[in-house]
């Protein structure tokens, strides 16, 4: 009877280790053909900046129009945020219309409602498209490459959420491998 018991848990358990190696194998597989949608996507951009600085002339578009790190008013358009979900860490990106809300939000609590308007604070909100940093007048090509350099940053957090579920399943397989060799 005792047998028994054992080769039925026995078996639960190495069913679980089956449905754990076959998702870690689409995992695997969901990993590199993310990889591979990052690689063209940034070639794609890489294409288009390249196209838009023979269009207007290698000093039009360079690093020079980038602000520096102490740049007042220069703030991410994008950020992620992280929580734990089932044991393993998920990414999310904010997306910029809540960013935008909570900027607005930040800058309004800078303003002082008394009548002496020198002690507002300027916050320099002048630059918030950074394809404003190279003109007005930009190439589309720019503007091409703009949106596919942050379809990439979308393409690279689900990356790294299926790398992180990669490694809590790979995890959990050495826990329960480890349980059948007991």
């Amino acid at each position: 009877m005792e047998s028994i018991m054992k080769s039925s848990a026995l078996s639960v358990t190495e069913n679980e280790l089956d449905e754990l190696v076959i998702r870690i194998l689409r995992l695997m597989n969901e990993y590199i053909n993310c990889k591979i949608n990052i690689e063209n996507r940034i070639r794609s951009g890489c294409l288009d900046l390249a196209k838009a600085r023979y269009i207007t002339g290698n000093r039009n578009i360079s690093s020079l129009q980038l602000p520096g790190e102490d740049a007042l008013g220069v703030e991410a358009q994008y950020r992620v945020s992280q929580s734990n979900k089932n044991g393993f860490m998920e990414y999310k990106s904010i997306n910029p219309v809540e960013l935008q809300e909570t900027f607005i939000v930040e800058n309004f609590k800078n303003v002082n409602l008394s009548s002496d308007k020198s002690t507002t604070r300027n916050t320099g909100n002048s630059s918030k498209d950074p394809i404003k940093w190279f003109g007005f007048l930009v190439p589309q090509s720019l503007r091409q490459a703009k949106v596919t350099f942050e379809k990439c940053l979308e393409v690279v957090i689900e990356c790294a959420n299926i790398q992180s579920e990669l490694s809590h399943c790979l995890e959990l397989y050495k826990n329960r491998k480890k349980d059948i060799e007991k």
